[in-house]
């Protein structure tokens, strides 16, 4: 793992561990996708601070995600997950999975 990678990790977890949301699988869950989600948009875009994760670096995520051909049901859990923890850091709401997938289309 690189600095920028456990880097956003941490911030991350400070955050995470006061989720008492949803069953213990979900959290799990959602905690492994989000981290991967972390790592993605730190080696990629080389972000440092959470607080400035955008609906972008989904898109970019989703557009990963559909190379790797994954299932859409997996890629909706993801970004269910992604939506959960936006909100749980106080970020600005993400497009609805209709629009996200539109907008991944058209970059490609």
């Amino acid at each position: 793992m690189t600095g920028a990678e456990r880097n956003l990790v941490i911030q991350f977890e400070k955050i995470a561990k006061h989720v008492r949301e949803n069953s213990f699988r979900t959290r799990k869950r959602y905690r492994l996708i989000f981290i991967q989600f972390l790592r993605f948009v730190a080696v990629t875009f080389h972000l440092q601070n959470i607080k400035n994760l955008k609906e972008k670096h989904v898109i970019a995520y989703i557009r990963k995600l559909e190379g790797e051909n994954k299932a859409q049901s997996t890629i909706f859990t993801h970004l269910s997950a992604i939506r959960f923890y936006f909100a749980k850091i106080g970020l600005q709401k993400i497009s609805s999975n209709q629009e996200l997938f539109t907008l991944s289309k058209k970059l490609t």
